[in-house]
Formats: structure tokens, sequence, C-alpha cells
């Protein structure tokens, strides 16, 4: 794996592009789908270094649709509107070692999903470091996804990489939500979380970004 991450960085500083197309794909069974949706991981900051085809019987379709294989059909990338905010404070108690911690309300992305008119804060942390933090929740919260809802970006930690597209001078953001992640309490119950407030419920769901495992 770290040959082919060269190899593909080789080729990349070269302006070429790669891409993967996998004959019969309907024959793999799901480990090795698996697999290959883990290759989908090979990038660069600002781009993938690695294009992935699929070519198969329609049974292919079906495969795709179970649970655990779904992020490899899914791929949910959106150009949203940033709007700015009042400004207002949001308190979150961790209920652990953090204690309270106060965010300001810094912007608000609007989009469009499935259909329907979607938004979400984006908050200004006051502590630590600063930075941007976007926590959400969507109607597979609990079901499928950690119930207590899952973070887009956390720029203190640098967690933003390519799940957040800037362009200098445009209020057009691009989100991705295939980088949407769980935050460390859905893995231990020593950590305490902030959570996705109300106001980052999505009202459908986002079958994007990490999923619940079973343990």
């Amino acid at each position: 794996l770290i040959a082919l991450n060269e190899f593909l960085i080789r080729r990349h500083r070269q302006g070429l592009s790669t891409a993967l197309v996998i004959d019969e794909a309907h024959l793999l069974g799901s480990e090795v789908l698996e697999e290959i949706r883990l290759l989908t991981n090979l990038e660069t900051a600002q781009q993938k270094l690695l294009q992935i085809v699929l070519v198969g019987q329609p049974e292919l379709d079906r495969k795709l649709d179970s649970a655990h294989l779904r992020q490899l059909k899914q791929r949910i990338t959106l150009r949203c509107r940033l709007e700015p905010s009042d400004g207002s404070q949001l308190v979150v108690d961790t209920g652990g070692d953090d204690g309270v911690i106060r965010y300001r309300r810094a912007g608000q992305l609007r989009f469009q999903l499935q259909g329907r008119d979607c938004r979400l804060t984006v908050f200004s942390i006051a502590a630590y470091a600063g930075g941007l933090f976007l926590p959400f929740a969507d109607t597979t919260s609990g079901q499928e996804t950690y119930g207590a809802g899952r973070y887009l970006f956390d720029t203190v930690k640098n967690t933003d990489g390519l799940a957040l597209e800037l362009e200098a001078g445009s209020n057009e953001v691009t989100i991705d939500f295939n980088y949407a992640y769980n935050p460390s309490c859905a893995y231990s119950p020593l950590w305490a979380c902030p959570l996705a407030p109300p106001e980052n419920r999505l009202p459908v769901a986002v079958r994007a970004g990490e999923l619940t495992y079973p343990t």
C-alpha cells in the first residue's frame, strides 16, 4: 500500500491522473470490496489520487446496498452558501474534564440535500486555540450512525482535511460528508464530547462518512 501511494504521488506530481477499472466486479466478495473502498483514502490535501470504476452485473448494485459497503456506493459532496450568523453563544457542558465549553455561532451553511432545504451552524470555539467546529446529526443517527451525531470538521484538531473547501472572496463553500467521523465518546465511556445541538440536526439521511460498527 505504501508503494502504491508513492507511485500515485509521483504520477500526481507529473500532472497525471490514475484510474482503476474493475470489470466483473459483481463477482468480488465483501472483504475485497471493502479493501477497494480503502484505496479511495489515498489522497493529497487537495484531491484524490486514485479514481475507481466498478463494472458489473445488476447484482453488484444490490451488493453495494448492504450497510457495510454503502460508503463505497454513496459519496456526498455539496456546494453550500455561507451566510453570517448572529454571533450568539452556545454553552455546552461536556460532563467531563473539559467542563463547560463556549462556542460562538460564526456562520450558517445553507444547501439542498434530497430535495430538502438544510442548514448547519458553523461554530467558533472560544477556548483552546480557537478554530471552527461543525457537529451534526441526521436521520441515520442512532440507527446506522452514532446516536449523538458526528463531526464534519474540527480545525483545532486539524480534521478539516478534504471535508471543507474554501474559495477566497466567495461565500461558496464545498463540504464533503464522506469525511464525517464519530466523536471519541462513540468508542469509550471515558471520553466526554460536545454533541450536535438541535439546530444542527438534519431532516434527511446522510449515508456517507463513518458508520456504527458491531463490536
